[in-house]
């Protein structure tokens, strides 16, 4: 059996009276030909009394019988079986995630949960970075877990809209703020 673990994937949930051993329950869901768990990261930091906020899960991917194409894929970190490999992990995440929301708004009536499945993006999952933390490794029938990290193809990937330089505040911009402020009344509340 070969079992994938991404673990720091990006959620957003407010949890109520949850103790240690709540987090240890995943749940399950049958994606592809995976079964697929997932489960909340406790953060003792972002605790309030009995109210927790959780920002980070681990999803689990378990397949019983691996195609020999996805287990050369995670064997290598490039070429078109580990392309192929990313993209099948990155599919049943993203669709576990989807689940997961809807399942929760429609399901259990969590109706103001906010849309995180847009966050995971296909570079962010493989990519090592201090931001994300999100890590992928793998093991077949329950050897040592080897990390997979694929060298992806470049794709000219264009800047958020919200980080041109136009949307960025400089040290000018923030002067002229100032300037702008003194001599202008505060704008209407229309605005």
């Amino acid at each position: 059996m070969l079992l994938v673990r991404i673990v720091n994937v990006s959620v957003d949930y407010w949890l109520w009276k949850w103790d240690e051993s709540d987090f240890k329950k995943p749940v399950s869901f049958q994606i592809q030909n995976a079964r697929v768990e997932f489960n909340f990261i406790r953060d003792d930091l972002l605790a309030q009394e009995d109210r927790q906020l959780v920002m980070k899960g681990n999803i689990k991917i378990f397949v019983d019988k691996p195609p020999k194409e996805l287990l050369t894929g995670l064997s290598t970190v490039s070429g078109k079986n580990a392309q192929e490999a990313a993209q099948y992990i990155y599919d049943i995440a993203q669709e576990c995630l989807h689940r997961l929301l809807l399942y929760s708004r429609w399901g259990i009536g969590l109706d103001n949960i906010l849309d995180y499945t847009s966050r995971l993006r296909f570079e962010d999952l493989f990519r090592e970075d201090i931001w994300s933390g999100t890590r992928i490794s793998w093991t077949l029938d329950e050897e040592e877990y080897r990390d997979f990290r694929p060298v992806l193809k470049k794709t000219r990937s264009r800047i958020n809209s919200l980080f041109r330089s136009k949307n960025l505040l400089t040290p000018s911009k923030w002067a002229g703020l100032q300037e702008f402020i003194l001599e202008n009344p505060l704008p209407r509340k229309e605005m």
